[in-house]
């Protein structure tokens, strides 16, 4: 299986996450989010394809550093399998998914 290396695109509302984040690929995104002047920052993960408990490191890091600047991150359209990791970890309050 080949690895599609993740790719965060900027949107109206936030970002939109494309790709596997593994651990393999986590270290390709960036450590915070910049969130534009916008109190809630909405990342989109409906086009991550794999994810394992790398994702979900590098996205307890996006809230911290969110949480330090005073912004808030709304995680939209979390695909099933990160929601069962999320469950495992007992982090899926955490990261709110819509």
């Amino acid at each position: 299986m080949s690895v599609v290396t993740p790719d965060l695109q900027k949107t109206e509302d936030g970002y939109a996450l494309v790709g596997d984040v593994t651990k393999s690929t986590a270290y390709m995104l960036p450590t915070e989010l910049t969130c534009d002047n916008q109190e809630t920052c909405r990342v989109n993960l409906e086009g991550v394809s794999r994810s394992d408990s790398s994702a979900i490191s590098v996205f307890l890091n996006w809230l911290r550093n969110a949480k330090e600047n005073s912004n808030k991150i709304l995680f939209i359209n979390v695909p099933a399998n990160l929601q069962s990791l999320l469950q495992l970890y007992g982090v899926e309050s955490l990261i709110q998914g819509t």
